[in-house]
């Protein structure tokens, strides 16, 4: 059952130009985001379903790596340092048919949802994807970049004019209570 565990828990990771038979785990950036409960922060490190797999995968394996080493960046930085820098994991990320032709993955680990929230007081319902584009409310989304949900958009067409970007689930939130 152990074995079954950690052979499924394997599948969390996707890393940038990685051949785990050639790399030492320790030689590795271990990056992942703010998005509980996959991944967050308490007293400054990192905790969460995801962070606890690759825990258990390094402790059983016998890697000397422990939750000091795991950094938590905001998405878009972290994307971009996966982008950028060999040697890289980020892990938790959703795996499309755009980001398999960039990274390699191990997975998935678990399923993802992927929603749109707009405020209640906006009355606006959408049923499908052609809702979005067609509804005369909504003016446009805001998604943080490189993010799932704007990737999903916009290779589906969605007007990149009508996607407002941002660095963070933060700002998002933010921005949604200022409208």
């Amino acid at each position: 059952m152990i074995k079954t565990v950690l052979i499924i828990s394997l599948l969390v990771f996707q890393c940038h130009t990685l051949v785990f038979a050639q790399q030492r785990f320790e030689d590795i950036n271990w990056l992942t985001e703010i998005h509980p409960p996959q991944n967050y922060l308490v007293n400054n490190q990192a905790t969460g379903i995801s962070v606890d797999i690759l825990l258990a995968i390094w402790s059983k394996l016998g890697v000397s790596n422990k939750r000091d080493d795991i950094k938590i960046f905001p998405w878009a930085r972290g994307y971009l340092m996966l982008e950028k820098h060999q040697n890289t994991c980020l892990f938790g990320m959703s795996m499309t048919k755009e980001r398999k032709k960039k990274f390699k993955f191990v997975g998935p680990y678990m399923n993802n949802i992927i929603g749109i929230i707009v405020k209640k007081s906006k009355a606006i319902k959408v049923v499908n994807y052609e809702g979005l584009i067609s509804h005369k409310n909504l003016v446009r989304i805001g998604s943080v970049r490189d993010d799932i949900g704007a990737e999903l958009l916009l290779n589906r067409g969605y007007p990149p004019e009508k996607l407002h970007l941002v660095n963070s689930t933060k700002s998002l939130i933010k921005m949604l209570a200022i409208d």
